[in-house]
């Protein structure tokens, strides 16, 4: 078992709520534009895998609006820069090995910019 993350850029998250309609669209469909905004994403096993992501999501800040509402997700918003202080800061090498690759796939997106982590 366990955590599955997945990232959406601040640009890349408005622009999915820009797409959707609840009242229209089916599931899969809503689902299919959520695909295509996420940015990166991977899993942390439970036990020690998951305090790689518990050491960001202390962090961050727990995120809510209609969207994370109606489809019942646990989301955490941070600003990109303050996931690589973070990350720069640990004393961790297992939270700085993991989080690496999700820094560079990020490479593209503003530094001050909010990330959106969904975590399932």
């Amino acid at each position: 078992m366990s955590y599955y993350l997945e990232i959406l850029s601040e640009t890349s998250y408005q622009k999915f709520l820009s797409q959707i309609d609840y009242d229209s669209m089916p599931f899969e469909e809503i689902n299919e534009l959520f695909d295509e905004a996420v940015i990166y994403d991977t899993s942390f096993a439970y036990g020690a895998g998951s305090d790689r992501l518990l050491d960001i999501i202390n962090e961050a800040e727990p995120y809510l609006d209609e969207f994370t509402k109606e489809f019942s997700y646990n989301v955490y918003r941070i600003r990109k820069c303050k996931l690589i202080e973070t990350v720069d800061e640990s004393d961790y090498p297992e939270l700085q090995e993991k989080w690496a690759f999700a820094i560079n796939d990020l490479q593209s997106v503003d530094d001050n910019e909010y990330l959106y982590l969904f975590i399932d």
